[in-house]
Order: structure tokens, then sequence, then C-alpha cells
């Protein structure tokens, strides 16, 4: 299906990204949208980590802090994987790496005590 982006601007360049673009799309009963604005919140590329400990029948998450998640709760410590921001070009590892958690991916997988599962997250468009 056919999408025209007419202009796209960066409304926002900070820890995270804002772009806002004007645009249409081609609908499915036929003919084109009109002029739309619509806005895209963007960081970049994330990698995850799943430890699961065989040892124990347990899955390994980390307790972290999210500043949206305290405003709107009152606590902003959330169970989650071992997660860690890429930098432009990065594999997976090197990102892995910069996590709090890495000492303890690398000693489950050193000892093969854990299978350590990775995989790319992408945010979406």
């Amino acid at each position: 299906m056919k999408v025209e982006i007419k202009q796209t601007q960066l409304e926002f360049d900070g820890f995270a990204k804002v772009e806002s673009a004007v645009l249409r799309f081609e609908r499915f009963s036929g003919g084109m949208t009109e002029e739309m604005t619509r806005h895209r919140y963007f960081r970049g590329d994330a990698v995850a980590v799943l430890v699961y400990d065989p040892a124990i029948d347990r899955v390994v998450l980390q307790r972290q802090f999210r500043y949206a998640a305290h405003v709107r709760t009152g606590d902003g410590w959330l169970t989650e994987c071992v997660a860690g921001m890429m930098e432009e070009n990065e594999t997976n590892c090197p990102a892995v790496e910069r996590t709090p958690a890495h000492g303890l991916v690398c000693s489950l997988y050193s000892q093969r005590r854990s299978p350590v599962f990775g995989f790319n997250a992408r945010m979406a468009p």
C-alpha cells in the first residue's frame, strides 16, 4: 500500500527523539487519505537477554527504576529482563556488557548452568 510522507521535522532531540510527519496513505477501499500529522517517539535499538537457570527452574530478572512508572504509580521499580540500549552500529554483546546484570549473565553462561538467549528489540516505527 502506498504511503506519501510530505514533511518530517525533529521536534525533540534528547535522551529520546520525537519526530513529526505530515503524511497520507492509501485506504483499503481505494484512494488516499487527507494529509495528517503523526508523531514518532524513538530511542533506538535495544538488546534483551532472558536468563533461565534450569538448576532452580527459574527465569532470572532484575529490578530497574523507570521514571515514567514512578510518576504514574508512585513506584518506579519494575521487574524486567536484562536489557540495554544499543549504540549506533553496535552488536548485541557490547550492549549487554554495559548492563548492571552483565556479571550474572557471564557467570551463568561460562558455567554452562543456563542457556542465555539474546535478541534485538527494535522500536516500532
